[in-house]
């Protein structure tokens, strides 16, 4: 293969091809990321090393689309940041938080504006680390987990054996699944929602488990149901059915605010967390999923006091049979109104019979 069959288009250049493939293997090994934004036309595109840092598998189109990713209270300082960049400033490297599948991760970022000969266009080129590593230990309120697979280099070896492992996982949620549809036919709500959260603590390692519904108004929660062992051995505070504000509730609403999942690894050390209700299990980590129907919050499911800290393949599982038990619980509820349609139209029905013989 020579260069003018290149040209020509006849041949692929392998050369690109392998020099694409080792920029890939270079910020994954690094952990870096690269993105560029075109100002007037709001078009932005991002790189391999960028998706896999946010965890992404469908890139941003434009700026707003690229701040859902951060985190929210991050946003402003970040929209400072990138106008001082257009200013034609060079603010120093900067840190802000992300959420990636549900976990909060710090990253190192920087931003230049890309010289035009025409000025027709501004076009912004950024590059980011992830460093939530070396973050940790400075700010640990804002680092939920830390997952072992971002800090491994990859191998044909270590691919396998996550290979094996999601399998095996997918197929424990698959069993889980089917017995608590096999349940749904025969077990009441109650008992359906309890089921799911013994089977959710048991795959995860929880000890504690619980099930909110949140109204329509996105504020006012319902207290559904504990686990079996968070009832029996470890909370007192008040039962099923107990209604109260978002706003009074504790970190774990962080879900609703933040609208994904949140882990917390270190109760503890977080600088914002509430005081637990007279009677409620000692918390020492926690992760909550919320349950989107139609765009709105329709219900929470949350776990706590896994021996080791929550990660991936426990927010996989935790997600998978939340949103399970959403459809079950929907289900029973429509099932309960039409059932109690019925016997009021059979007794409207029967009246109107009797007065017709009287």
């Amino acid at each position: 293969m020579n260069d003018a069959e290149i040209a020509a288009g006849n041949q692929p250049d392998y050369r690109t091809e392998a020099t694409r493939a080792m920029l890939e293997a270079g910020e994954r090994l690094t952990r870096t990321g690269s993105w560029q934004w075109d100002v007037e036309s709001d078009a932005f595109c991002c790189s391999p090393g960028w998706l896999h840092i946010h965890g992404c598998h469908v890139p941003p189109r434009s700026m707003s689309e690229f701040e859902q990713v951060m985190h929210p209270d991050d946003v402003a300082a970040v929209r400072e940041t990138l106008q001082a960049v257009l200013a034609g400033k060079s603010p120093s490297p900067f840190e802000h938080r992300i959420i990636r599948r549900g976990e909060v991760r710090v990253v190192r970022a920087h931003a230049q504006l890309l010289p035009r000969a025409d000025c027709a266009a501004r076009q912004v080129i950024g590059a980011i680390q992830d460093i939530t590593g070396g973050a940790e230990a400075a700010h640990p309120h804002r680092v939920a987990t830390v997952g072992s697979a971002d800090q491994a280099i990859a191998s044909p070896a270590a691919d396998r054996i996550a290979e094996i492992s999601a399998s095996r996982l997918q197929e424990r949620i698959l069993s889980a699944r089917l017995g608590l549809m096999q349940r749904a036919t025969t077990c009441s709500l109650e008992e359906l929602l309890v089921a799911t959260l013994d089977e959710v603590c048991a795959l995860t390692g929880s000890s504690l488990g619980f099930y909110h519904f949140l109204g329509a108004d996105q504020q006012t929660l319902t207290l559904q149901a504990w686990s079996t062992q968070t009832s029996r051995d470890y909370c007192r505070a008040e039962g099923q059915g107990r209604h109260y504000d978002v706003g009074e509730a504790g970190v774990w609403v962080e879900c609703i605010r933040l609208r994904c999942p949140v882990m917390h690894n270190d109760y503890a050390a977080l600088p914002h967390r509430r005081g637990l209700p007279q009677g409620h299990a000692t918390l020492l980590r926690e992760l909550v999923v919320p349950i989107f129907r139609n765009g709105l919050i329709v219900a929470i499911l949350g776990v706590g006091n896994k021996a080791e800290p929550y990660g991936d393949e426990d927010l996989t599982t935790v997600s998978q049979l939340a949103d399970l038990a959403w459809d079950i619980a929907a289900a029973k509820q429509a099932d309960c109104q039409i059932r109690e349609s019925q016997e009021r139209l059979s007794g409207i029905v029967d009246a109107a019979l009797d007065a017709i013989v009287t």
